[in-house]
């Protein structure tokens, strides 16, 4: 009796663990932007969609580990889907394809990141034989999924519809997708609608409703070091004073010490996150910037990434502006006026822009008519003679309560010594005030 009673005891106590360990799921909610896009979502697709939420927070470590991965290498993916103006949205999927595990493979032999099979790997650049395999490697296979994705955009003109090829095919889905998709700014999912695009927005909001607070114990970053061809493994450990085993633990694409000269390669580089700065200095002295990614710290060029809208008459200036809907103000406008023409409430297109009543719509400038995100896509603005932190949470599409308030970092170079503000003790007034006498701000990236 005394052993029974013991063993109902330890049950009670491992379930009381579990439940108190347990992920809270997210609420559902009736809209998700995307792309650009406002999806729709009916009560039966919230209800799959809730499903699916609840199946990838089952087991708390392996979702733990997943955002581990996804702190690691998101940063890598969006530096690519912004080089190839891709949104940024899509980083989602490659963790739905592969779990963000480059030794993923399907039991179609798919391969990699993004689950490439072998002769679409080879179609888009890849290399793939005994010595390489670059559907492991983190940044040439998102550069590759990035270009499938603009083809199939270009064939169906909508984001959406160029996510569902990624699953089936071109070919296939041009007799199912509805022919109003085109071109189209909303769209409604059902409970119908495939799996594929539904779990997709599973693992969109899972993770954008974890990856902010969650806090990683990996104290590894990664950064990419370009044009290492014809260079030796063994020699760049000791260059950069990394440790062998951990280079090559990021680097499986290659099964070989010899770099090859073929064409260019990049390096994964393992770093711990208070060395970043010394070894991204020391990255650049060796191999200059080649994108625009890498040029960051010294340029903004490409920011904020605008495309004029389709579809719409020409005194409606709508555009996409870092993957959101957006609108120019013409001469004359006023928040009211641009929130009337883009059928929005007057207080949502205040908060979508971080505005208050008395702050001045400027022409030409385009506003934003969703809400910005949390996170940017790179790690550094140069900031020029007279702007304010708001206008670099317009630029780069992060909103301003987010630079105020995660747990990040604001390095400032005055012409005096150096000095390290944490980001989160900036108050909102101070962040309207000019900083033109600082060079630089690290942003939230990773």
């Amino acid at each position: 009796m005394r052993k029974l009673t013991y063993s109902i005891c330890f049950l009670l106590v491992s379930f009381t663990l579990a439940q108190s360990q347990a992920i809270p799921v997210p609420a559902i909610p009736n809209n998700v932007a995307f792309a650009g896009m406002n999806i729709k979502l009916d009560a039966d697709a919230r209800a799959v969609i809730q499903t699916d939420i609840k199946a990838l927070f089952t087991n708390k470590k392996f979702w733990d580990a997943k955002l581990d991965r996804c702190v690691q290498f998101f940063p890598l993916i969006e530096g690519v889907l912004v080089d190839e103006a891709v949104p940024n949205d899509f980083k989602y999927l490659a963790v739905q394809e592969s779990s963000l595990q480059p030794d993923a493979i399907s039991a179609s032999n798919a391969v990699g990141f993004w689950q490439f099979k072998k002769e679409t790997a080879l179609d888009y650049g890849l290399r793939v034989d005994d010595q390489i395999d670059e559907r492991k490697h983190i940044t040439a296979a998102t550069k590759a999924a990035a270009q499938y994705l603009k083809k199939s955009n270009g064939q169906f003109n909508n984001w959406l519809s160029s996510l569902y090829s990624y699953y089936l095919g071109a070919g296939t889905i041009a007799k199912t997708i509805p022919t109003d998709w085109s071109y189209a700014r909303e769209v409604t999912l059902d409970g119908k609608t495939d799996r594929y695009l539904l779990r997709f927005l599973a693992h969109k909001i899972a993770i954008e409703s974890s990856i902010d607070r969650y806090q990683s114990p990996n104290p590894v970053a990664l950064l990419e070091y370009a044009n290492v061809g014809g260079r030796n493994l063994e020699n760049i450990a000791r260059d950069l004073s990394l440790d062998l085993t951990a280079l090559r633990a990021q680097n499986r694409w290659l099964t070989t010490n010899d770099i090859p000269t073929d064409k260019t390669y990049s390096l994964i580089v393992p770093v711990r996150g208070d060395q970043v700065e010394g070894m991204r200095e020391l990255i650049a002295a060796k191999a200059p910037a080649t994108s625009k990614r890498d040029d960051f710290a010294q340029s903004d060029i490409g920011f904020p990434v605008l495309n004029r809208a389709q579809g719409y008459s020409s005194n409606l200036l709508l555009y996409e502006i870092n993957g959101l809907p957006g609108i120019m103000a013409a001469n004359g406008d006023d928040a009211a006026a641009l929130a009337k023409k883009s059928k929005i409430s007057f207080s949502s297109f205040l908060r979508y822009n971080d505005l208050s009543e008395q702050m001045d719509i400027e022409p030409g400038q385009v506003y934003y008519l969703a809400k910005k995100n949390k996170r940017a896509a790179i790690p550094y603005h140069t900031v020029r003679e007279g702007e304010t932190l708001w206008k670099v949470s317009q630029i780069y599409g992060l909103r301003l309560k987010h630079l105020l308030i995660v747990p990040l970092t604001i390095i400032l170079f005055p012409l005096t010594p150096l000095i390290t503000t944490p980001l989160a003790i900036m108050t909102t007034s101070a962040a309207i005030l000019p900083i033109a006498q600082y060079s630089c701000v690290q942003m939230a990236c990773f």
